[in-house]
């Protein structure tokens, strides 16, 4: 699981998360977390560790850090 909060806008927080059934993938909340859209359907799975990074000046870029846990 890889969760950030943007610095640009404090509502907003991206998740990407993997669960059964085809429930897990990215999110993203507009209003701190009482909503969630699901933005894709990308999940990690094994032993990855995911990391998200907001861009500091706008709400549209992120990015996502996938590091192998051996």
């Amino acid at each position: 699981m890889g969760i950030a909060v943007s610095p640009v806008n404090p509502d907003v927080i991206y998740l990407i998360v993997e669960a059964a059934e085809d429930k897990g993938g990215f999110y993203r909340s507009t209003n701190r977390g009482a909503s969630w859209e699901k933005m894709s359907d990308h999940s990690s799975s094994g032993q990855y560790y995911n990391e998200i990074y907001c861009d500091l000046k706008t709400l549209i870029k992120f990015t996502r850090l996938k590091l192998s846990h051996r």
